[in-house]
């Protein structure tokens, strides 16, 4: 499915250890990787935390690599998508004009 995908949204990125606890989902990084391998621009949800958090703190830092041609509205929109302040509708919105913004390029 990568393969047909343009945008990939990643959210949470947890799961329990076998002894109950909540522990970092290392198979969102493998997709993760894979989707970036595959041309596939992601988006990871960072204001949720988890998983998603550390990919948009590394895209995030990346940015030029993942999105050389990045205006600073969508550089912007990005930003936000790492401020656990904003509520789901505000996420909502900010990833809809990112998707926006990525289909018009």
């Amino acid at each position: 499915m990568i393969d047909y995908a343009g945008i990939a949204l990643f959210l949470f990125g947890n799961k329990r250890d076998p002894k109950g606890n909540v522990v970092m989902s290392n198979g969102m990084k493998q997709e993760f990787d894979l989707c970036v391998s595959a041309g596939v621009h992601p988006l990871p949800v960072g204001a949720i935390g988890f998983m998603a958090a550390e990919l948009w703190a590394d895209v995030n830092k990346r940015i030029d690599s993942f999105y050389p041609n990045a205006t600073t509205a969508f550089r912007q929109d990005f930003q936000q998508l790492g401020d656990a302040s904003k509520s789901p509708d505000e996420l909502m919105s900010i990833i809809q004009r990112l998707i926006d913004q990525l289909q018009k390029a």
